[in-house]
């Protein structure tokens, strides 16, 4: 879709421009892949022999839970190739909290057999990250004062870990 824009960077709606790539990007879905796909990542990339997968939510990151035959966990992360900016921030930004004392437990990338952190695989960009046990707020039924004043306090720590970042 493309959009006229005047000299102010905004579209014939008033909307700044570019918005509307934005909005495409974020709900475009995520990429449709089988577990035979995501298997063979696993053990291909990253010598691990999947013993479940599970799905997980996600914007645009096609995300699996993964145990693996030693029972360690992991998150797979699948999206697209427009997706390597982000995927590289959010990789960065990771490594740049696990090397501080954020507070609260925060998942590592895992490198593949070659050493990258996000890598290219049939057109898709696929990353691995250690598990961090808990339950997604999303999925928490009952939302006390209490649990929105930790998560509250949960994202003060995070804020200031994240102050010294530079992507």
């Amino acid at each position: 879709m493309t959009t006229q824009t005047d000299s102010g960077g905004r579209n014939g709606t008033g909307e700044a421009a570019g918005a509307d790539e934005r909005f495409e990007r974020i709900t475009a879905g995520v990429p449709e892949v089988t577990d035979a796909f995501l298997r063979d990542v696993l053990r291909d990339r990253f010598g691990l022999d999947p013993v479940t997968l599970g799905p997980l939510a996600g914007e645009t990151d096609r995300n699996t839970h993964v145990v693996d035959a030693a029972g360690e966990q992991y998150v797979l992360k699948v999206t697209g190739a427009g997706e390597r900016r982000a995927a590289a921030f959010q990789t960065a930004l990771l490594a740049h909290l696990a090397e501080r004392d954020a507070g609260c437990a925060v998942p590592r990338a895992v490198p593949d057999r070659s050493g990258e952190r996000v890598a290219a695989v049939d057109g898709l960009l696929v990353r691995l990250l250690t598990w961090v046990p808990g339950a997604p707020l999303a999925e928490v039924r009952r939302r006390s004062p209490e649990l929105l004043a930790d998560v509250g306090a949960a994202a003060g720590r995070l804020a200031a870990a994240t102050a010294s970042f530079t992507p």
